[in-house]
Parts: structure tokens; C-alpha cells; sequence
């Protein structure tokens, strides 16, 4: 009997959906045909071996063919195979430092969920905002937003996450005192605070220049190459509007593609205010971890500016590893300290494989010439009207992104604005701006930025479900920034 249980649930282990089975082809498939048949002119083979590698696993990335974690390491396999370099230097993209800022922050978010930081925190902010699903998600969308205006987005969502969490667990016990039937694997409220977060994360990197990196680069290069001096306040006369506009828009595509399914809850504001009292003062162990907490946000917004000459090779990981070793090592509860080795056990290590692949993706596309060959088509645009040039510089950097790192996207983009502007006879830094803001917008996959894989790291948002949201949003950010480019920035900048 127990042989017959165990074979039964082996089998609905490994069953798969009609999807999955697609996938579970058409990834080698696609891989195989791209490898032998495709040979397009202005890319040499090292290209084309790598756009095959992609497309497997793109394919099994979607359909979630086995599970996205194991098709992550597929690289380590598949490119070295491919003739893509050896295992270690493929193996490295691994070890990005991006991806210890991600560490760094799971620690700390896990210290704040252990010490039920989380639930006086989310109360504070469903009293101040009210418990309309449509101004919850407006609220957390300006909050992220300002703050990843100045803090990397990474940081920004990863500060955030724990936040929306602890919202939306507070909003559905509320629903059910009410009476409500609330399904948490069909409730569509959580993934929608945390893509709301997601993409005001990414959002609000375009307010300024340190807000993301696309937007430095396009700086540094205009200097460069230009003679071009872009100051702060010259980037937020453009980058300002763009976020403060399409979070808007944001907003309502989010609310419309998927509506929250209830309204205000009744009673919600008595409720939170007895749930603010039952908690009583902070305990101890809470003031320590937000101590940290807060800490580690302070450093990352100050120590570009009070720090950099200070500290060696100071950056975002090392303020985020820094604030998560002080958990280890500040007492807490019974004799222990407010973290053990325990918590290692509660963090999302399938994405931090996840972001590695999308690393290794980025530096092969590099390398192989795939990135500078697909940037290359926009050169047939030269004699096109002014309009369908931003269109397609928006639609271009917009869907690369998805796949490939933003700041490679702006590094290979950039001189080629320039000199495609000025061939046109329009300012180089029209076409520039409109590459920026369009590589820090990427909706649709958990690799398209990093937070998209930071919420998508929760378990609350399928792969499906960003990609249905993240279509409509990127066709709104393609056209939004076809607006600013068009209009705006020549009339701020006059260049």
C-alpha cells in the first residue's frame, strides 16, 4: 500500500501539463534548427550558436518545461558544448556580484519576516494608504518608485518585497474575518502587489541618473563622444516626467489586466488600528533588525557620494553582504543572534541560478557579436522619418533587454545612437535618451531586470502571469517613450 501511494505521487510528480510538453521539445528543437540551418549574413558561427543555446532555453524558461532553477545551469552544459567558451568561463557569470546583492538581500528580508517586522510594517502602510486594492497598488508603486529613483533597483525591490508580502497576508485575513472565500493559489491580489513593486522598481530607476545604469552610461557617452554635458538636474527634467507618467499608466494597465477581484474592505481601518495595538511596543530583536535594515538602505544611497573614495571597491553587493553578516553576528532572542544558520535554509537559491544564466546570456551575446548584429538592424533606418526611428530604437532596446543584460544593451547602443542621429541630422542625445529609458523597461520575464526575478524569487508570480502583464506594459512603455522622445525632450533640452 505504501509502494501503491508512493508510485501514485511519483506519477503526479512528473506529469505535464500540454504546455510543458511543447516546451520540452521545441527547446532542443529550436536549438538544433538555429544551429544547422540558420545563417544569417553580418553574424559568424560563434552567433549563431549562441542564439541556438538561447532559444532551448528561452523555450524551456517559458513553458516551464522542467523547473526554471535546472534550466537555469543549462548554460553550464549547453555553451561549452556549443564551442562558447569552458566551463569556468561560463560558470562565472555565476558569480556576478549582482547576484550577492541578491543574496544580501534575501538574508536581510528573511531577519525581518523571522522577527515579525514584516506585519508592523504592513500595517503602517495599510493605515496610511487605506485598503482599496487599486490605492494599495498606487501607494506601493510611488513608494518603490521614489526610492529606486536613488537606490539601485535591486536594492529598492528587494526592501520592498518582504513589505508587499506581509500587505497582502494582512488583507486576506482581514477578507476572511469578513466571510470572504479566499483562495491563496488563485488569488490574483499577490501577484499583483508584487509586480506592482517589480515594475515601479524599474520604473523609477529612470528618474535619475544613479537610478539605473542605462541612464549613466548614456551620460558618460554623450560626454565622451559628444562633448556633451548632461547635468542631474538636465536628466530629471526628462527622466521625472517619464516616471511620474508611466507609473500612472502602469497602474491602470496592472489593474486592467488583472483586476484584484474585491473591493474595500469593510471594517479594514478599525481592524488594522486593534491588529497596531495587539502588537504593543517593539520588541528588541525588531529595533535590531531595523536597525540593519535601514542601515544598509542609508549606505546604499550615500555611499556613492560620502564613501567611494573611502572604502576600495565599495559597490551594492557589499553593502548588501555587509547588512546581511551583521544578522550573524548581533545577539538576539535566547542567548542566539537575530540569525543562525537555519535562515540559509529559507532562501530562494533556484533564482540566484536563475539571474546567473541571465548573466551568461548577456556576456555571450557579447562576445559571439549576437548583441552588436541584432543593434545592426536599426541601421536599414536610416532614411525613415524621425517618429518610426524612436519607435523602433524604444522597440528594439525594450524586447533586448528582456534577454539580455540592460547594461550591456546601452553600452553597444549608445555610440550607435550617436552616429545613426547624426546621419539623420537630429541631435545625437534624442536618440540616446529614448535607448536609456527603454533599457531599464522590461516587463515580460523574471531575467528581463532584476526585479522582475526578485518577485518572481516569492513563488507568488508565475512566469505566465508576467509575461501577460508585461506584453501590454512594454507596448505602453514603447509608446510612452515615443512621446517624450519625440516631443518632450526636444522641448527641455533643446538638442
Amino acid at each position: 500500500m505504501q509502494g501503491a501511494r508512493a508510485t501514485v505521487a511519483g506519477e503526479k510528480q512528473l506529469s505535464l501539463n500540454l504546455a510543458q510538453r511543447i516546451g520540452l521539445v521545441l527547446g532542443p528543437t529550436l536549438c538544433l534548427l538555429i544551429y544547422l540551418f540558420f545563417r544569417p549574413a553580418g553574424l559568424g558561427p560563434e552567433g549563431v550558436a549562441a542564439l541556438a543555446g538561447t532559444a532551448w532555453i528561452a523555450a524551456w524558461w517559458v513553458t516551464e518545461a522542467i523547473p526554471i532553477p535546472i534550466t537555469s545551469l543549462l548554460p553550464v552544459i549547453l555553451f561549452p558544448v556549443l564551442g562558447l567558451g569552458s566551463v569556468g568561463e561560463v560558470v562565472s557569470a555565476y558569480a556576478d556580484p549582482t547576484l550577492f546583492l541578491f543574496l544580501g538581500g534575501f538574508i536581510i528580508a528573511v531577519a525581518i519576516e523571522r522577527w515579525n517586522l514584516h506585519r508592523r510594517i504592513a500595517l503602517a502602510v495599510i493605515s496610511a494608504v487605506g485598503t482599496s486594492p487599486s490605492r494599495l497598488v498606487l501607494g506601493f508603486m510611488l513608494a518603490t518608485g521614489v526610492l529606486s529613483a536613488f537606490i539601485s533597483n535591486s536594492a529598492t525591490a528587494m526592501m520592498m518585497l518582504p513589505i508587499g508580502i506581509a500587505v497582502v497576508k494582512q488583507i486576506t485575513e482581514l477578507r476572511v474575518r469578513n466571510g470572504e472565500k479566499v483562495y491563496p493559489d488563485q488569488e490574483p491580489f499577490s501577484a499583483l502587489i508584487l509586480l506592482a513593486i517589480a515594475y515601479a522598481a524599474s520604473i523609477g530607476g529612470v528618474g535619475s541618473i544613479i537610478g539605473s545604469p542605462p541612464n549613466a552610461i548614456m551620460v558618460g557617452v554623450a560626454a565622451s563622444t559628444l562633448g556633451v554635458e548632461i547635468s542631474f538636474f538636465d536628466y530629471m527634467l526628462v527622466g521625472v516626467p517619464m516616471f511620474l507618467v508611466f507609473t500612472l499608466v502602469a497602474w491602470r494597465i496592472l489593474l486592467w489586466v488583472m483586476p484584484p477581484g474585491f473591493a474595500e474592505v469593510a471594517g479594514s481601518r478599525e481592524w488594522v488600528r486593534r491588529q497596531m495595538a495587539e502588537l504593543g511596543p517593539m520588541s528588541g530583536e525588531e529595533r535590531k533588525v531595523l536597525g540593519v535594515f535601514c542601515a544598509t538602505a542609508l549606505l546604499w544611497i550615500t555611499y556613492p557620494f560620502l564613501l567611494k573614495g573611502v572604502v576600495p571597491g565599495i559597490s551594492d553587493a557589499m553593502v548588501a553582504i555587509f547588512g546581511a553578516s551583521l544578522l550573524f553576528l548581533i545577539p538576539g532572542g535566547e542567548g542566539g543572534f537575530l540569525l543562525d544558520e537555519s535562515a540559509l535554509k529559507e532562501l530562494p537559491w533556484g533564482v540566484l541560478l536563475l539571474f546567473g544564466a541571465g548573466f551568461c546570456i548577456a556576456e555571450v551575446f557579447q562576445s559571439t557579436g549576437v548583441a552588436v548584429w541584432l543593434a545592426g538592424f536599426l541601421q536599414v533606418l536610416a532614411g525613415a522619418p524621425y517618429f518610426l526611428i524612436v519607435i523602433a530604437v524604444a522597440a528594439t532596446v525594450t524586447f533586448l533587454t528582456e534577454i539580455t543584460s540592460n547594461t550591456a544593451i546601452a553600452a553597444i547602443f549608445m555610440p550607435i545612437m550617436a552616429s545613426l542621429a547624426t546621419a539623420l541630422g537630429a541631435a545625437p542625445t534624442g536618440l540616446m535618451v529614448v535607448a536609456a529609458l527603454a533599457g531599464s523597461l522590461a516587463f515580460m520575464l523574471p531575467v528581463g531586470t532584476p526585479p522582475n526575478a526578485i518577485v518572481f524569487s516569492s513563488g507568488r508570480v508565475t512566469i505566465r502571469q508576467m509575461i501577460r502583464v508585461g506584453f501590454f506594459l512594454n507596448l505602453a512603455a514603447i509608446a510612452t517613450i515615443t512621446l517624450i522622445g519625440c516631443f518632450w525632450v526636444p522641448l527641455v533640452w533643446g538638442r
